[in-house]
């Protein structure tokens, strides 16, 4: 959502690979500050932001 791309965006996150590189101490650490934030795990952010960059990557080259 855009309220959550904004929240973000004030925590320094802007790209996929942010996202994808993230350790269990991050999503703790961001699932405190957004609300919601059980979803970072249960949706798999993680995951879906490597896809995400991979396929970016992919119609780059």
């Amino acid at each position: 959502s855009p309220a959550l791309e904004k929240t973000l965006n004030v925590l320094g996150i802007y790209h996929f690979w942010q996202v994808a590189s993230w350790t269990p101490e991050n999503v703790a650490w961001l699932a405190q500050r957004i609300e919601n934030g059980d979803r970072i795990a249960r949706e798999n952010w993680m995951a879906q932001a490597a896809r995400l960059q991979q396929s970016r990557l992919a119609k780059l080259a």
